[in-house]
């Protein structure tokens, strides 16, 4: 029998939002999947806007009570979810192939991988596609290297992860995903696209909470001091030192080659920055060396 697979999906106050077209669409997603063995999980934050209603209308197993976030929320669906696997698919968002699970799966079984992850499309509010992203290995450590909608995971690695960290707002999953792979948890690459990621943009302030949780999730889980996790976010690269024994940790990591290519050109670039400045634009002329000002002219 194939094992049982838990989707997730977390909501609050769909229709007030007037998201219940791209919650319906996400629903559908999961219904449409050729896998035989799905249970979809809909956990809300108590809305007050009716949307039990439209969840009673779909036939959905749900729960609707007060949480404190995203993260807590996910956490409920891991602690409800009876599969063996996990993934989480968020309202706005949806499978676009009918494999997408069952690729999932496949590729967990034949590897014994604890997680898996995939190329993903980034779409309009409209359901147009505005690109393709793909895993992006060589920024680990310093940046979010997958989409966790295209991730699934085992639920017995989830529970050894003690799943989400919920003092985080935006950051969790890249908390998570850089915990794991220090754990020494196993990966497999689902190499089909099979989810796609609504752009529904991110504010100003919400860029500020994710840069500094960010940084405290590589102060945190890569043992660097606050400056230097500051600069990890910022510039792309980690202490030589502290890159090696990073990778050290991890198990059957996807490129190691490229993440050490990546950190060593931007370490070079930030050097470059750094110490040797040329520029001719907007009427200055300025030329520095190793830190010193040699020439710094206004034009006339």
């Amino acid at each position: 029998m194939s094992p049982l697979v838990s989707i997730i999906t977390v909501t609050k106050n769909l229709i007030d939002a007037g998201r219940s077209d791209w919650f319906r669409q996400c629903v559908e997603s999961v219904r449409m999947q050729d896998y035989p063995n799905i249970e979809h999980l809909i956990i809300d934050g108590a809305s007050t806007d009716g949307s039990q209603k439209l969840f009673q209308e779909l036939g959905l197993k749900y729960i609707s009570e007060q949480d404190s976030g995203v993260y807590n929320a996910f956490n409920k669906g891991i602690r409800l979810a009876q599969g063996k696997y996990i993934a989480f698919l968020n309202s706005d968002d949806f499978y676009t192939r009918s494999d997408a699970v069952t690729l999932s799966v496949n590729a967990l079984e034949k590897n014994k991988a604890d997680f898996s992850y995939a190329p993903y499309d980034l779409v309009s509010l409209n359901g147009n596609v505005i690109g393709t992203i793909q895993p992006n290995w060589k920024t680990c450590f310093t940046a979010q290297p997958i989409g966790h909608p295209t991730m699934f995971c085992t639920k017995q690695m989830l529970e050894g992860l003690n799943g989400f960290d919920e003092t985080f707002k935006i950051a969790g999953d890249f908390d998570l995903i850089t915990r794991a792979l220090l754990q020494g948890k196993t990966t497999v690459c689902v190499k089909e696209t099979i989810v796609s990621f609504r752009n529904t943009g991110i504010s100003s302030r919400q860029k500020d909470i994710l840069i500094k949780e960010n940084i405290r999730v590589i102060e945190t889980n890569c043992k660097v001091s606050h400056a230097q996790a500051v600069r990890a976010q910022k510039n792309g690269f980690l202490p030589a030192k502290t890159l090696t024994f990073l990778i050290s940790k991890t198990v059957d990591f996807p490129d190691k080659a490229a993440v050490f290519k990546y950190n060593l050109k931007n370490f070079l670039k930030f050097v470059r920055r750094r110490f040797i400045t040329l520029r001719l634009r907007k009427g200055k002329r300025c030329f520095r060396f190793l830190g010193i000002t040699f020439y710094n002219e206004e034009k006339k």
